[in-house]
């Protein structure tokens, strides 16, 4: 992976932009820490994984006395 500066993405922005879109993962960095990674869009997770991984992640969790309507409104307060 390519580390790269927001200076420089910012002045290079069209070709870190074709590299990612060759496969390559491009680390954006602010002051030496990674903010941001540049990947091709087809490298990303589809919509329906990001369900399935919500969907597993909440098996088994359940709300006690709490109903679904309750934190619902709650949310709405």
């Amino acid at each position: 992976m390519t580390r790269v500066g927001l200076f420089e993405a910012k002045q290079h922005l069209s070709e870190l932009v074709e590299r990612a879109m060759n496969g390559e993962t491009i680390a954006l960095t602010k002051r030496g820490v990674v903010v941001a990674r540049l990947v091709a869009a087809e490298s990303a997770r589809s919509r329906a994984d990001i369900v399935d991984a919500i969907r597993a992640a909440r098996r088994g969790v359940r709300l006690g006395a709490l109903s679904l309507r309750d934190l619902i409104d709650e949310g709405r307060a």
